[in-house]
C-alpha cells in the first residue's frame, strides 16, 4: 500500500516536472526557436530570466497571481493547464498499466518499465503537440518520431511476454484472453520492417538527388534573448489565451480530480463498485470525458491561425491532388517490395511460420527481443501507411489536402508504442470523437478547418482502456480474415 502511494505520488511529480519542460516546447517550436538555448525560463514579455522558486509546475503561477514578478505582465493560464494535464495523463496511463491493469501483457512495474518508459513518453509527445496543433496548426514531427524511436527501443527491452500469443503460429488479431497482444504475424513483421527500410532509403536517394534535405519542422538556433517584438504577428496566442485575468478556481478544480481520481485508485482499484463496469474502467471513462470537455473548451478560443490555415488549404487546392500523386510515387517502391515478399511467403507457406524459420535462424533469447523490436517498427510502417492511404485517397477525391502530414506521423508514434491495432482502433475513435466536438464548438467557432492531432491524441487516451476487448470482440473477424489472406 505505501510502496503504491510513493509510486503514483512519483509519478505526479513526474509529471509536473515534464509538464514544465513541455511547455518550453511548446512555446520555443513553433517559432523556431532552440528548446535549450537558452537553458533558463524568460518572460516573453520583459525578457527577464524567471527565479528558480517561481518556476515551480503549478505553484509558482499560482503563486505570482499568474503575473511576471518583474514586468507584471499577465502569465497565461496556458502554462498551469499543460502541467495539470501532464500529471493528469502520468497519472491515468499509471493506472491503466499497473493500477487497474486493463493493458494486455503488462502487469508489473518491475518487468514492464520499458513499456511504462514508452507510454508516459508517448503521451507527453502527444500532449506537446496536440497544443502546437490548437494554437497554430504546427505539428513538429520530431517529437512523433521521438515517440516512435523510443517504442522501439523500448519495445526491444521489453520482449514480448510469455503466454502472448507468439508471432510465428497467432493471427493478425488474435488475443486469447486478456494476456495477448493481437501481435502481427512474424510475416507481417519482417513485410513492414523491409517496406519501412525501403521507404527510408528512397527518401535518401531522392534527397541526394535533389541535393536538399528535407525540412521535417521548425528549427534554429536563437540568440539568448529573446523579446516579444522577435515574433511574427499572430504567435502570441499561447501568451495571452486564457491569462488576462487570474483565474485560480479552474486549476484548482483540476488539481482536485486529479487527486481525488488518485484517491480512486487506492481506496478501489479495480474492483466492482457493484455496477456493470469494474472500478478500473470507470476512471477511464471519467478521465476521457474530463479530456473531451477540456479539449472542447480550448478549442473554443478563437485564433488568427483559423483563418489563415483555412486561407492556405484553399490557396493549394489547385496542385492538391497532383501533389497527392507525387507523394505516391514515393512510396511505389516500398509497396512493390512489401508485395513481393507477401507473395514470397504465401507461395512458400511461411505466411504463418515463426521468425526463426522465417530468417532461418536458431531459436535464442535474443530472438524475443528481435522479435518485439520488429513488431514495434511493422506497427508504425502499416500505421504511417493507413494514414497516407487516407491522405492520398482523400486529397484526390475532394481536390483539397485531407489529411495532415504531422497526424501521419502522430498515428505511426502511437502505433510503435501502443501496437498496430490500437493506431487503428485509436484513428476510428478519433473520427467519432471529433465529430461530436466539432458538433459541440460550432456554437462559437465557424473555422472550417479541423486540428485532428488532438482528437487522435484523446482516440489513444481512450484506447487504454478499450483495447481488450476490442481485440476480443474482433479476434473472429481478425482470424477470418488472416485465413482467405493466408491461403
Amino acid at each position: 500500500m505505501v510502496l503504491g502511494i510513493l509510486q503514483i505520488a512519483s509519478v505526479a511529480v513526474f509529471g509536473a516536472i515534464i509538464g514544465s519542460f513541455l511547455n518550453v516546447v511548446i512555446f520555443r517550436l513553433p517559432r523556431g526557436l532552440s528548446v535549450h538555448k537558452p537553458t533558463w525560463s524568460f518572460c516573453p514579455h520583459c525578457n527577464k530570466r524567471i527565479r528558480p522558486y517561481h518556476n515551480l509546475p503549478i505553484v509558482g503561477w499560482l503563486w505570482l497571481r499568474g503575473r511576471c514578478h518583474d514586468c507584471q505582465s499577465s502569465i497565461s493560464i496556458v502554462y498551469p493547464l499543460i502541467e495539470c494535464t501532464t500529471v493528469f495523463l502520468f497519472v491515468m496511463v499509471w493506472d491503466a498499466m499497473f493500477v487497474a491493469r486493463v493493458l494486455p501483457g503488462i502487469h508489473h512495474p518491475s518487468h514492464d518499465w520499458p513499456m511504462a518508459i514508452a507510454y508516459l513518453s508517448l503521451f507527453a509527445g502527444l500532449l506537446a503537440t496536440s497544443a502546437m496543433d490548437i494554437e497554430s496548426y504546427i505539428i513538429d514531427i520530431r517529437l512523433s518520431v521521438l515517440s516512435m524511436i523510443l517504442g522501439i527501443i523500448c519495445y526491444t527491452i521489453w520482449g514480448i511476454p510469455s503466454g502472448s500469443a507468439t508471432a510465428g503460429g497467432g493471427t493478425a488479431a488474435s488475443p486469447i484472453g486478456h494476456d495477448t497482444l493481437g501481435l502481427l504475424p512474424a510475416s507481417l513483421c519482417v513485410i513492414g520492417v523491409a517496406m519501412g527500410l525501403v521507404w527510408m532509403l528512397t527518401v535518401l536517394i531522392g534527397s541526394v538527388l535533389a541535393k536538399s534535405a528535407p525540412n521535417n519542422g521548425a528549427s534554429g538556433l536563437p540568440d539568448d534573448n529573446i523579446s516579444e517584438e522577435e515574433l511574427e504577428p499572430g504567435q502570441t496566442a499561447y501568451l495571452e489565451a486564457g491569462g488576462r485575468n487570474f483565474r485560480p478556481t479552474a486549476i484548482i478544480l483540476f488539481g482536485t480530480a486529479i487527486l481525488g481520481l488518485i484517491v480512486w485508485q487506492f481506496i478501489v482499484p479495480n474492483q466492482s463498485p457493484g455496477w456493470p463496469i469494474a472500478a478500473g474502467d470507470l476512471r477511464g471513462v471519467v478521465a476521457g470525458l474530463i479530456l473531451m470537455v477540456l479539449l472542447v473548451l480550448v478549442s473554443l478560443v478563437p485564433r488568427e491561425s483559423d483563418e489563415q490555415i483555412v486561407d492556405e488549404i484553399e490557396s493549394e487546392r489547385e496542385q492538391a491532388r497532383s501533389t497527392a500523386l507525387r507523394e505516391f510515387a514515393w512510396f511505389v517502391p516500398a509497396i512493390l517490395v512489401g508485395s513481393g515478399l507477401f507473395a514470397y511467403f504465401r507461395v512458400s507457406g511461411q505466411l504463418n511460420t515463426g521468425l526463426t524459420e522465417i530468417l532461418s535462424i536458431p531459436a535464442s533469447g535474443w530472438i524475443e527481443h528481435m522479435q518485439s523490436g520488429c513488431q514495434a517498427v511493422a506497427a508504425a510502417v502499416f500505421a504511417a501507411a493507413l494514414g497516407w492511404t487516407v491522405r492520398i485517397l482523400g486529397t484526390l477525391t475532394f481536390g483539397k489536402e485531407a489529411f495532415g502530414t504531422g497526424d501521419i506521423y502522430i498515428m505511426a508514434a502511437i502505433a510503435a508504442v501502443l501496437g498496430f491495432w490500437s493506431v487503428f482502433f485509436t484513428f476510428f475513435l478519433a473520427t467519432i470523437l471529433a465529430l461530436i466536438g466539432v458538433l459541440a464548438t460550432l456554437v462559437r467557432k465557424t473555422s472550417r478547418a479541423i486540428p485532428f492531432g488532438p482528437w487522435l491524441a484523446l482516440g489513444a487516451f481512450v484506447n487504454l482502456w478499450l483495447l481488450g476487448p476490442l481485440l476480443n470482440y474482433y479476434q473472429t473477424t481478425g482470424q477470418l480474415l488472416w485465413s482467405i489472406l493466408s491461403r
